[in-house]
């Protein structure tokens, strides 16, 4: 060989060597160069593993601030669910008081009916009118 391909080869395998170590220098600083975590979306201490959204927040206070509006969604629908079964138990309530109170209010007015109709027989009985009395007495027969 000659001394100029040896030249070449050697300056091949230096331009090589410095390759290699400048693209691992550049890879060693990215974030991502390291082993992943068992959570990726723990806080870190990077700060390009933080990266901002367009609303100025990062992605992990985004998630916690949707956790925490669910949560509190959560809650407010449990509670309106709770007041309207507790509606629903108090009106079924009523119903039954409601019914009870129309049977008694009913027999009171058939009873209120039965003392109007002996007070009419009683006032046509008393009359002086012969034709009346003669209509109490058949209303009483049946």
């Amino acid at each position: 060989m000659s001394l100029r391909t040896k030249f070449d080869n050697l300056k091949k395998v230096h331009s090589d060597s410095v390759l290699a170590q400048n693209r691992s220098e550049l890879f060693g600083r990215r974030p991502y160069a390291s082993s992943t975590p068992e959570n990726p979306y723990s806080q870190s201490e990077n700060p390009y593993g933080q990266i901002k959204t367009n609303s100025g927040i990062t992605r992990q206070e985004g998630l916690l601030r949707e956790d925490t509006f669910l949560r509190r969604t959560e809650g407010q629908l449990d509670e309106f669910i709770g007041r309207g079964m507790a509606v629903l138990d108090n009106l079924v309530e009523q119903k039954g008081f409601l019914k009870v109170l129309f049977v008694v209010l009913r027999g009171l007015l058939f009873l209120l009916f039965l003392v109007y109709c002996f007070l009419l027989l009683v006032a046509l009985a008393n009359s002086s009118s012969p034709f009346l009395q003669l209509a109490s007495l058949l209303l009483v027969r049946h």
